[in-house]
């Protein structure tokens, strides 16, 4: 005789493992701030900045600068990079930490500030 079917218990793992994945994805879900929104002034200081010192990013210092500033520099130093690819996120940001080769993440204090020197990934 056949054991009696109490419960599914294929749909139970599948639906376990939904749920599972979905609250995986929420804690994942980087949350990017653009703080201040883009501003010709910054893009114009951090190029002019770059020029002074000779050096330019990922070389270059960025901790103090603003996220703009930051972002500016950035886009100065590697052509390559799309602005879209640039972050600006609060330094406690939770973010996936996947490598993506054409990413930069900018993290910037409360203030506004650059809080640890970017770079790719």
């Amino acid at each position: 005789t056949k054991p009696a079917v109490t419960h599914n218990t294929y749909h139970t793992m599948t639906t376990a493992a939904r749920l599972v994945s979905f609250f995986y994805l929420l804690l994942l879900i980087p949350f990017a701030i653009n703080i201040g929104g883009a501003s010709a002034n910054a893009e114009i200081n951090a190029m002019n900045s770059a020029g002074n010192d000779g050096l330019t990013w990922p070389d270059k210092d960025l901790v103090g600068m603003t996220g703009d500033e930051a972002r500016a520099a950035v886009l100065a130093g590697v052509s390559t990079l799309s602005a879209s690819k640039i972050e600006i996120l609060p330094e406690d940001a939770m973010v996936t930490m996947d490598f993506v080769q054409d990413r930069v993440r900018i993290f910037v204090s409360d203030d506004g500030k650059v809080a640890r020197q970017p770079h790719l990934g």
